[in-house]
């Protein structure tokens, strides 16, 4: 099978390599760093079986590359790739017909999994999982703004009432980190406990 990998970081497309040829040993893979390369490619090559896309590299744009190679070449399987864990931006690359959303987060053995998924025909949303891999969309406040995505996540863990163990297991961290990331919630929120920060996200209008 062909494959089209791209990607504008050449260590993350050696990575993924790797990655590819555990999902299959013969698979041929040809490489781009833009989206203009991406365009030349899938006119140079009609065999292509896959294509993965980075959401951030060069001409992607405001998902104009997305909609350009699936103008080009929609009988083609195409997957984005990114480092973005947040909802919307998964969201988004499907109802735009990407077959997939693989967050990078994901281990080698789930992104080949997650692969062999879409290859199968099926689509790929890493929001139906088990895993807490994605941001929560919290409220559109601007008291939020200041928190970073894993004390988003933190927070909305507590609004959903998980104990402080609960959400350490959830998201693979430690309690103590746990209490730290709540310690930067409490600060950076002007409140002083868990059930001041959870009255506020509640208030705020928040429904997972």
């Amino acid at each position: 099978m062909k494959i089209l990998l791209a990607d504008d970081h050449q260590l993350v497309r050696e990575g993924l390599k790797v990655t590819l040829r555990l999902l299959e040993q013969d698979s041929e893979v040809i490489e781009a760093a833009s989206i203009e390369e991406v365009l030349c490619l899938i006119e140079a090559h009609d065999d292509l079986g896959l294509a993965i896309l980075d959401l951030r590299m060069p001409g992607m744009g405001n998902w104009s590359g997305l909609d350009r190679v699936r103008a080009r070449r929609p009988e083609v399987p195409v997957v984005i790739i990114s480092a973005s864990q947040e909802r919307r931006d998964v969201a988004e690359a499907l109802a735009r017909g990407a077959c997939g959303y693989i967050p990078k987060s994901l281990s080698v053995g789930e992104t080949i999994a997650a692969l062999k998924r879409i290859l199968a025909g099926d689509i790929f949303d890493p929001r139906s999982g088990e895993r807490d891999t994605l941001v929560p969309e919290l409220p559109a406040d601007g008291r939020f703004e200041g928190l970073s995505p894993r004390e988003r996540h933190v927070l909305a863990l507590l609004s959903e009432g998980c104990s402080n163990k609960e959400i350490a297991r959830r998201l693979t961290l430690q309690e103590v980190t746990v209490k730290a990331h709540l310690k930067q919630v409490f600060r950076k929120l002007d409140v002083t406990n868990r059930t001041q920060a959870v009255k506020l996200v509640l208030q705020a209008g928040w429904n997972r």
